[in-house]
């Protein structure tokens, strides 16, 4: 049987307010940044055609 503080842990109640804003960060961080610096990068290649940190 699993107890609280275990890394698999789930609680039968539902998430309120701030519980939820760990999941949601996670979300943010492993999902929608590299996505959002995907189109930065790429926008920036398709107008200089070359990256930042490569040389002229």
């Amino acid at each position: 049987m699993r107890k609280k503080g275990d890394l698999l842990y789930f609680s039968n109640v539902p998430a309120t307010g701030g519980e939820d804003m760990g999941d949601m960060t996670l979300l943010l961080v492993f999902c929608l940044v590299p996505v959002v610096l995907s189109f930065v990068l790429g926008g920036y290649w398709l107008k200089h055609e070359r990256f930042p940190w490569e040389k002229k």
